[in-house]
């Protein structure tokens, strides 16, 4: 799937994930993912919607730094 840049897996209770770096628009809403780190390998990343999982520390951004196509996060309802 080296050409998927949309990738939407809302209410799958998955997680963790691996990234590609075609991947543009990630829906991963309503999951159990406690971590951001997996996303630092996304590149071309520029949205990302990860609301209502198990995020539990704000510190989990620092993974998102080197995403600098990054326009929209939607962190709510996550325990942070």
């Amino acid at each position: 799937m080296p050409n998927v840049q949309i990738v939407s897996l809302r209410y799958c209770a998955i997680d963790q994930f691996t990234c590609s770096a075609h991947m543009h628009f990630i829906f991963f809403s309503v999951n159990k993912i406690h971590t951001l780190a997996d996303l630092a390998h996304c590149p071309n990343v520029e949205e990302l919607y990860i609301r209502r999982n198990e995020i539990a520390s704000l510190s989990e951004i620092h993974h998102l730094t080197g995403l600098t196509k990054l326009r929209i996060l939607w962190l709510a309802d996550n325990p942070c």
